[in-house]
């Protein structure tokens, strides 16, 4: 199994607050726009034994969101209504919608495997790592609506 670790938060000044969860192989944490629920990864790491979770701050609660095993790099997009990560089984891209139908799409892209670092403000562009081919470990930018990828900064 990966590292353990604790989660916590730490204020600007550099102080630390556990948030008194057992240690745990956590990962890849992202705060959802509202400030009440976290997203992360729980398994042993890069898409090995990995599978997604959405923790509500308020009562410590994890909800798994993922089965799969090989999923990895949750990201919030659409202000906090959608959860898109990387599924390394699928070798896909996937959106998941946190309303009431929970419904996932693949994003389709190209041959090799994007992972999602982080959404831009207008809510639908993700910026990327691309994993593949000559471009391996170039960063893009990738439209979640027309699948468009592109180099970033361009």
């Amino acid at each position: 199994s990966g590292p353990r670790r604790q989660l916590a938060w730490i204020d600007r000044e550099g102080n630390v607050e556990r948030l008194g969860l057992p240690w745990g192989t956590y990962r890849y944490p992202r705060l959802h726009p509202d400030g009440e629920r976290v997203t992360l990864v729980l398994g042993e790491g890069h898409g090995s034994n990995d599978d997604i979770y959405v923790l509500d701050l308020d009562g410590l609660n994890l909800t798994r969101m993922t089965f799969d095993q090989s999923s990895m790099m949750p990201n919030w997009l659409s202000g906090g209504r959608e959860l898109v990560y990387t599924s390394v089984q699928g070798g896909a891209l996937r959106i998941r919608e946190m309303g009431g139908t929970a419904t996932t799409r693949d994003v389709p892209a190209s041959r090799a495997i994007l992972l999602p670092t982080s959404g831009a403000p207008d809510q639908r562009t993700l910026l990327v790592r691309h994993l593949g081919g000559r471009t391996h470990g170039a960063r893009w930018t990738f439209d979640t609506e027309d699948s468009n990828l592109s180099p970033a900064g361009r």
